[in-house]
């Protein structure tokens, strides 16, 4: 069942750049009964390593959809969000992470509804500032 579980996770982040964490920690709290701690690290080495085969694939891929100034500054913000987060993680209990992260599913889902519909490709195409 990892195999299969493991399949949709990674084509869910190959296709969307998305549903890492989303999709995963679901799937491993209730489908393969893993504990909530537990889950939350598994899910990091998960997301981390399909998100890595897919970033390769968009960086060697014809249009090369990577912007590498944002990529490295969100990356280095990120590990040190990710000791921090993983430190607090440890410190919490159970319930408290769960309702965070639906908290947070729940709100990034609205936010997702309500973002701007790109009319054209142009648009979408727009040099990007770090200084936004």
């Amino acid at each position: 069942m990892e195999l299969i579980y493991g399949t949709i996770i990674g084509l869910t982040l190959g296709l969307t750049g998305a549903g890492g964490s989303i999709i995963t920690i679901p799937i491993l709290l209730y489908l393969l009964d893993m504990n909530v701690h537990s889950a939350t690290g598994t899910s990091l080495v998960v997301v981390g390593v399909g998100s890595l085969a897919g970033a390769i694939q968009y960086m060697l891929g014809k249009q090369k959809y990577v912007h590498w100034k944002i990529s490295i500054v969100f990356s280095i913000a990120g590990i040190f969000g990710a000791f921090l987060g993983s430190y607090i993680n440890s410190l919490l209990p159970a319930k408290i992470i769960l309702y965070g992260f639906s908290g947070l599913m729940l709100i990034i889902g609205i936010l997702m509804l309500r973002q701007k519909e790109y009319q054209n490709k142009k648009e979408c195409e727009q040099p990007i500032s770090l200084k936004n």
